[in-house]
């Protein structure tokens, strides 16, 4: 009898053990997700148009209004002709945009002769050369030469862009142009 207890002692303790090793096992669950955002897209919408200049005269854009407006009485003559240059960005309500002004005529502070080697100076560095609006929100003005961070409103954005430009005493009669170029990213990623 004692033999028999001790196989059936031993038979159970090999049966628990074998069932405490497969209790050692669980399992869950995660999700898998990604969020997808709109590209952000930036067009442009007019050129930045400072008009007709004298040898020796500046011409600046200043703008004073929310609707892209603009004090024109530092624009060249034919103001008429004047115009701030003009871009809209889209892409994600809520997300934070930064934006950063670049390209040749922003790099090398100089609009460049069409038909000889002569520059025309050229800057955007002032708070009322540069100005952001959307739909929700008048973001203000803003100083162009630097970065800038906004969120984007429910739908495109606007910005304006003004500048300064200032002819020489001896510059070259002739059309002076540069490329402005405005980049957008999100900020937060």
């Amino acid at each position: 009898m004692k033999k028999l207890l001790s196989i059936t002692l031993l038979t159970s303790l090999v049966l628990f053990a074998s069932q405490a090793f497969g209790q050692d096992t669980d399992s869950d669950q995660i999700n898998a997700e990604a969020e997808v955002l709109t590209a952000i897209d930036v067009t442009e919408v007019t050129d930045l148009q400072f008009g007709i200049l004298f040898q020796g005269q500046t011409a600046s854009l200043v703008i004073d209004g929310d609707d892209g407006s603009f004090d024109g009485s530092n624009a060249g003559q034919g103001d008429s002709e004047a115009a701030l240059g003009e871009f809209t960005i889209s892409g994600s309500e809520g997300q934070n945009v930064t934006i950063e002004f670049g390209g040749a005529a922003v790099d090398n502070e100089a609009l460049d002769g069409q038909s000889t080697d002569a520059t025309l100076t050229f800057s955007i560095d002032g708070d009322s050369y540069g100005r952001i609006q959307d739909a929700d929100s008048d973001n203000g003005n803003f100083n162009p030469s630097n970065e800038y961070s906004f969120n984007l409103g429910s739908s495109e954005t606007r910005v304006w862009l003004g500048g300064e430009v200032t002819a020489a005493s001896d510059q070259s009669e002739e059309t002076y142009r540069g490329e402005v170029q405005l980049t957008a990213s999100y900020t937060d990623f």
